[in-house]
C-alpha cells in the first residue's frame, strides 16, 4: 500500500522577522491502516490530518494527537502541543484556528501544552506513552 503524504510548508518566525525567507516543506507520512485512527461515536478520525492542521499555526512547533476516554462520546482527540519558544499561544486560540477548515467532531477537546514527548531511541514518539500521560494530566 502507498502510504499517503502530507505536506506542510513553514516558514520559521524568525526568517520570516529578519526577511531571510527560507521555505522547509515537511512531508509527513502515515499509513492509514494503522491502528492510531481515532473512534469517535462510530466515525474513524486520523489523528494526522488533525496534527497537519495544527502544524500550521505559527506558533506551533510540534502537534501529536491522540485518543482519551470520554463517557458519552468513547474517545475523543487531545492535542499534545510543543510551542515555538517565546510565542504565545492559548488552547483558545488553536481551536479558533481549527475551526472551519476539519469537521467538527475531529477537533481536538483538549490541548496540553508540552515541552517534549516521550521518545523510542531511534527518534519516533511513543504514542500509547504520550496518551497515558494526557491521560494523567487530564485526570481521566
Amino acid at each position: 500500500m502507498i502510504p499517503l503524504c502530507y505536506p506542510i510548508t513553514i516558514i520559521s518566525n524568525y526568517e520570516a522577522f529578519t526577511n531571510n525567507i527560507r521555505t522547509i516543506t515537511k512531508i509527513i507520512f502515515t499509513n492509514p491502516g494503522y491502528k492510531e485512527l481515532l473512534k469517535f461515536v462510530g466515525e474513524n478520525v486520523d489523528p494526522v490530518e488533525v496534527e497537519v492542521l495544527l502544524m500550521g499555526h505559527p506558533a506551533v512547533a510540534e502537534a501529536q494527537v491522540v485518543g482519551v476516554p470520554d463517557e458519552r462520546l468513547s474517545e475523543v482527540a487531545c492535542a499534545c502541543i510543543i510551542p515555538i519558544y517565546g510565542q504565545e499561544i492559548s488552547a483558545g486560540s488553536l481551536m479558533d484556528y481549527c475551526r472551519g477548515k476539519l469537521a467538527s467532531f475531529k477537533l481536538p477537546r483538549h490541548v496540553l501544552f508540552m515541552e517534549g514527548y516521550p521518545m523510542t531511541t531511534s527518534g519516533k514518539v511513543q504514542k500509547f506513552k504520550l496518551r497515558e500521560l494526557a491521560e494523567k494530566k487530564l485526570e481521566l
